[in-house]
């Protein structure tokens, strides 16, 4: 069957789909293109052959970027818009006839259909469509191996490549001989105490240790921090002479990073000296963009394959959020012989951009040997409850044991022998007592005197603590309505003393990044400062005029992507009244794992229950292109 594709198609499609002004835009682009390459002139407006397949692919090219996804496959979009219909999305937009047109339109978009439109497109517009990116062609089809038929954007093809080709040569380089584990475990007091799982640890040192490149991968509470700490310690005794440099995706999670430095060189054993240890603690941390010189209003960033970062070894925490394009041009910055350490945990949410760089990796077998696995919880002490939990949100696979997940929920408890914890899921309040349930909630958990705080740290310790994660923004369950909310009944008025604010772009001027937050005080917004020293209390915090902060909202609430990378002692974590694609099983773990003592979830039943049978997806083709090193 022929991939044929009407306007009256687009025309429901678009109803249903609500396309974008730069997806209509970029297919009319197409469309332009098209008519140059058949050499019809310009004031000829008539309608041409495959003017609505050149809008369609303008619509789901934008559409799967603008989603995360790195190209498009016609299998995942056709059952994506059947899923659609037959949930009932429609019936208010559409009418019969219009779902009929819908479902025809769809019987034609077969996997062997969209191959032969595309091959035809290749062979019929060669400057639009290639098969390769050194052609320069606007779009790339390629037939990976898996037998799927990708269409990409040519720099996402050109990004996949680029990051394949680095790590497979980066992670068949060993870089000396394996340090004995007996010589790392004197590193760490932790190791050296034998503490129960320390050996996967120890492996997972010697492993950064004698590559170039390594993933070290776990979730919250399994001892990255320590396994960090002792890699840094050993890279500056046996490589003194060089330079070392520490990021992470976003400010919070620069700032997270710094702290765990910090604690980690706590925990080293007498065997590293006390310069190493004052050499540790002197490292700053800044974020991927600023480290290669990523500018808003720049196209490329400073540092590139032409002018590479000074830096012989690159430590990147936190990175599930590191985007695909992101990590392509970290890696053509760095020196051809400079190591590159990825920490992170796989089983979190993927980039708010393209990509699922880290879970994409963390899937090859070409990289197997590269890869350090912590799966021990060294937290499950302070509630075993969620520890579990979290656990079986990751492993459970089968449909029937999901749904049965999901019921569980609802009964468990945290162990009362485990002072402070909590964990406790119950169905959502109706939207209009939202306000009642949340004063219990602040009640219960000691959040009354938040108003009464004295000083700036008294309010830094309520905002630190505690915090609302929703899944969406908007709805009476979302982050904007909550923050309105909070503070009515927390009684702190507007932007009174007390109130948390969170910076939503990075800002040379001021030096404050994305997801950096601050509170209010005495008219001014504090930001913790992260090069304080814990001495001087003079320079604890950075101190700017509410009016000259880069835009920023209200945080009492936040969406569960924004807290990635922060820890909180209380979570109440919301989702909304019906399902949305927002909601996926790793967005569920990654609110449990934002806390390690006192976790309340409000969700309707049949939500959470969706939300644990849809792990994310995001559609790409870097696995193919490192295990079948395709080129």
């Amino acid at each position: 069957m022929n991939m044929d594709i009407h306007s009256d198609f687009l025309e429901k499609l678009d109803l249903l789909q609500s396309f974008s002004s730069i997806e209509k835009e970029f297919g009319r682009f197409l469309c332009r293109l098209a008519r140059i390459a058949k050499g019809v002139p310009a004031a000829d407006s008539a309608a041409q052959p495959d003017d609505a397949l050149w809008r369609f692919l303008g619509y789901l090219l934008m559409r799967y970027v603008a989603d995360g996804h790195s190209c498009v496959d016609i299998q995942h979009r056709r059952q994506a818009l059947l899923e659609q219909l037959a949930a009932g999305e429609a019936t208010d937009k559409l009418s019969a006839d219009d779902v009929a047109v819908l479902r025809d339109g769809m019987k034609k978009l077969s996997v062997s259909s969209w191959h032969d439109a595309l091959r035809r497109l290749q062979r019929e517009y060669p400057m639009i469509v290639a098969t390769r990116v050194e052609q320069g062609t606007p779009l790339v089809f390629h037939n990976d191996a898996n037998g799927r038929s990708l269409l990409y954007l040519n720099k996402y093809r050109q990004y996949e490549l680029d990051v394949a080709a680095w790590m497979r040569q980066a992670a068949a380089e060993q870089t000396g001989c394996e340090l004995p584990l007996a010589e790392i475990r004197r590193v760490s007091t932790y190791f050296s105490a034998g503490s129960d799982g320390s050996d996967c640890q120890l492996l997972a040192v010697q492993k950064a240790v004698g590559r170039r490149f390594a993933i070290i991968t776990g979730g919250p509470g399994t001892g990255k921090t320590t396994v960090l700490s002792a890699i840094l310690a050993l890279i500056c005794r046996d490589h003194p002479q060089w330079r070392l440099a520490l990021a992470a995706p976003t400010g919070k999670a620069k700032a997270r990073m710094q702290e765990a430095i910090t604690a980690g060189v706590e925990k080293l054993g007498d065997a590293v000296s006390d310069e190493i240890k004052k050499q540790l603690l002197s490292l700053q941390a800044s974020t991927v963009h600023s480290l290669i010189g990523l500018r808003p209003d720049k196209v490329k960033p400073i540092f590139h394959a032409g002018k590479r970062l000074p830096y012989d070894m690159v430590v990147v925490d936190e990175a599930s959020m590191l985007s695909l394009p992101n990590m392509a041009q970290l890696l053509r910055a760095l020196k051809p012989d400079a190591r590159l350490l990825l920490l992170g945990d796989k089983d979190q949410l993927s980039s708010v951009e393209t990509g699922s760089v880290l879970a994409d990796l963390c899937r090859c077998e070409t990289l197997r040997d590269a890869i350090a696995v912590l799966d021990k919880n060294y937290r499950a002490a302070n509630n075993r409850a969620l520890t579990d939990c979290a656990q079986r949100v990751v492993t459970t696979k089968d449909a029937a044991a999901i749904a049965q997940l999901a019921e569980d929920f609802y009964s468990m408890r945290a162990d009362e022998s485990q002072p402070g914890a909590e964990f406790k899921v119950s169905v959502s309040p109706e939207a209009g007592k939202l306000a009642d349930a949340l004063t219990v909630v602040i009640k219960e958990w000691g959040l009354v005197g938040w108003k009464h705080a004295k000083t700036l740290d008294e309010c830094f310790k309520y905002v630190d603590s505690f915090k609302v994660l929703a899944s969406n923004r908007e709805g009476p369950f979302g982050v904007v309505n909550l923050n309105k909310i909070m503070p009515e009944i927390l009684g702190i008025k507007p932007l009174a003393d007390g109130t948390p604010l969170m910076i939503l772009e990075n800002n040379k001027l001021t030096g404050l990044n994305n997801g950096d937050i601050g509170v209010v005080w005495k008219n001014q917004v504090c930001f913790p400062n992260p090069e304080w020293d814990g001495r001087e209390t003079a320079n604890k915090y950075r101190v700017f005029a509410l009016g000259g902060l880069p835009a920023y909202e209200l945080v009492y609430a936040m969406t569960i992507h924004k807290s990635q990378g922060s820890g909180y002692e209380k979570v109440l974590m919301v989702l909304p009244e019906k399902d949305n694609p927002v909601l996926t099983r790793e967005l569920v773990y990654t609110g449990i794992t934002r806390t390690e003592l006192k976790f309340r979830l409000w969700a309707p039943k049949e939500v959470l229950k969706t939300a644990l049978l849809r792990p994310t997806q995001r559609i790409s083709g870097l696995v193919a292109a490192l295990d079948n090193k395709e080129e």
